[in-house]
């Protein structure tokens, strides 16, 4: 019995870790590592949203948009109340079809100051894209900052 949980959390352990590298990876611009490592989470564990997630945000960077909607609609059949997984398609998608998944997203979480301003071209990153003024629902001063502090 202790071997077999010994066994479960090391393989949880693993899973948790390559879904981390993933995300390192991604904030260091490294697509091709961060796919890598959020593909190996999804061999190991293809029951978890995380490591779906992790890949469809690599493909994202990697600019792979088909690949990464495909990745998110993955996670959200595993888990559909995630305003990330909702807002990961969105970005994943065309402009003229995200209007369901950035619905989606606003109504789990209508705070989240990411999805206010949501609209942009195809495959735009949070903090990335400039925004005509008239589709924007937030203060310039506010963009201005969050891009500042991405940056």
């Amino acid at each position: 019995m202790v071997a077999a949980i010994a066994l479960a959390c090391g393989f949880g352990f693993r899973v948790n870790l390559a879904v981390s590298e993933s995300s390192s990876a991604a904030l260091d611009r490294d697509g091709r590592g961060a796919l890598a490592a959020a593909t190996l989470a999804t061999d190991r564990a293809p029951w978890l949203a995380e490591g779906w997630q992790s890949r469809g945000e690599a493909n994202l960077l990697l600019g792979h948009y088909r690949a990464a909607a495909a990745d998110f609609r993955q996670a959200l059949k595993r888990d559909d109340g995630d305003w990330e997984l909702w807002y990961g398609l969105a970005r994943a998608l065309p402009l003229d079809r995200r209007a369901h998944a950035s619905g989606m997203a606003r109504k789990l979480d209508p705070l989240e100051p990411r999805l206010a301003i949501l609209p942009g071209r195809h495959g735009e990153f949070f903090g990335e894209a400039t925004y005509p003024r008239t589709t924007s629902r937030v203060p310039e001063l506010f963009v201005a900052l969050v891009n500042e502090f991405l940056n």
